[in-house]
């Protein structure tokens, strides 16, 4: 499919990878909102649960992220081929990455938590609802180079599809497990869990019979693994690699601010916590388009058509920054009902709404970070994302560290952190898009 540059291509391929990458939100939101009418307790622990599990995700997708750039730079280049023989090894470096995944789980188990949160009943909650997600991984890397390869095809219909079964399935059995109607038993926050486990399965389910609908897996020659190459698997891990860590060492960084947070006080932590929570959420639309525009531009990179990527660069800002004006009008428009989905006490909400006006500026921000983020993904230069990525980091942190500890700031002040961590990325980001540009142009002069 070739892909040109223009609103109607992004919107084509973003509009259902913002769906996509909703399954992960939607669901947590679903099982948030269910749960949150059992207890405190049971809904704190859902939502660092959901946390940790989010952590691991962006394990996924760091890796994702790259295989999606080499699919799509396969097919603008026209070599099918090519795209089997990366998915089949995708395939063997998702096993190792599960096993990978379930080792750090282990050793952070408990004591991780315990680093960040002190109430054992928030932290018995948090495994009754982890303990059940982690197992589905496998699924998960499934849905994700799945979603990878349709997106990097265009057929993102596929993906909507899958985004529907999904929270379908979810809605469906998070009613009947949470709280035992219709004869089913009430298992809670544990139910909550293993209806997200059942609906991701449907979800990779849908993937699995479109892949067959469309004859892609004789087509494009997938899971024959005659054609496993210790190359590509390098590549593809030598690649991925920094941008694993720079998710890595980005979550890590809000577990370090939840960590000084908590030295505030335990109101401060609840409110930071259901922050973050609804901040992620909101962000995830930016997340798809996001990944629409590794598509772009990899398939324009693969087809050397170099001319048009500054004009869908131009026009990916664009869209993107309408889709984060457009997730800040919910946030003024309707701040009370957001938080009313984590917790139903006004002393909390009102605290929460300040701090949720500083995200409508970090969502603008990163609706910028995101599109050059993926543009430098596309590229293949992921090392230069991991160095901005700790960058940035390490300054957001530094000002939270002042801000608690040196000036005694309130939690909005706090907040003010994440303008700092986005501005920078922001500027970094740009910059390197601007020297990638002159060189190219500097090869084509020569050519």
């Amino acid at each position: 499919m070739e892909i040109k540059a223009n609103y109607k291509s992004i919107l084509k391929i973003a509009l259902p990878l913002i769906l996509a990458n909703l399954v992960g939100g939607v669901g947590q939101i679903i099982d948030t909102a269910f749960v949150n009418r059992i207890g405190e307790n049971e809904l704190n622990g859902t939502v660092i649960g959901a946390m940790v599990w989010m952590f691991f995700a962006f394990i996924l997708l760091g890796f994702s992220s790259y295989v999606q750039r080499l699919i799509a730079k396969k097919i603008g280049e026209k070599n099918n081929k090519g795209v089997g023989e990366i998915i089949d090894n995708v395939v063997v470096l998702g096993l190792f990455l599960f096993l990978f995944i379930m080792i750090v789980f282990s050793a952070i188990r408990i004591k991780g938590l315990e680093l960040m949160i002190k109430d054992p009943e928030i932290i018995k909650y948090a495994f009754v609802y982890l303990d059940v997600l982690i197992y589905s991984l496998p699924i998960a890397i499934c849905v994700s180079f799945f979603s990878a390869f349709f997106s990097a095809m265009g057929k993102t219909k596929v993906i909507t599809y899958s985004v529907v079964s999904y929270i379908i399935v979810n809605l469906i059995l998070d009613y009947l497990l949470i709280f035992g109607n219709f004869g089913f038993p009430a298992l809670g926050v544990y139910g909550s869990g293993i209806a997200t486990v059942i609906a991701l399965f449907f979800s990779a389910l849908t993937y699995v019979s479109f892949a067959y609908k469309y004859k892609l897996i004789a087509n494009y020659n997938l899971f024959t693994f005659k054609a496993l190459n210790t190359t590509t698997l390098l590549e593809i891990a030598k690649k991925s690699t920094p941008l694993v860590l720079q998710n890595l060492f980005h979550t890590l960084a809000y577990w370090i601010f939840f960590m000084m947070i908590e030295k505030m006080g335990s109101s401060e932590l609840r409110v930071s916590l259901i922050i973050r929570s609804l901040y992620l959420f909101l962000c995830l639309p930016l997340f798809g388009l996001g990944r629409a525009i590794n598509t772009i531009i990899s398939n324009m990179i693969g087809r050397g058509d170099y001319e048009n990527v500054y004009k869908a660069v131009i026009k990916s800002h664009q869209v993107s920054l309408a889709v984060s004006v457009l997730l800040g009008l919910l946030i003024l428009l309707i701040p009370e009902l957001l938080l009313n989905i984590y917790t139903t006490d006004q002393a909390l909400i009102q605290e929460a709404i300040p701090i949720l006006k500083i995200v409508l500026v970090s969502i603008i921000l990163f609706s910028i970070s995101t599109v050059n983020t993926n543009i430098i993904i596309a590229t293949g230069e992921t090392k230069f994302v991991f160095v901005i990525g700790v960058i940035s980091v390490l300054s957001y942190l530094l000002f939270a560290y002042l801000a608690i500890f040196w000036w005694e700031s309130s939690i909005t002040v706090v907040w003010l952190s994440d303008w700092l961590n986005w501005s920078v990325f922001t500027l970094l980001s740009t910059g390197y898009f601007f020297v990638w540009k002159r060189k190219q142009s500097k090869i084509r002069q020569f050519s």
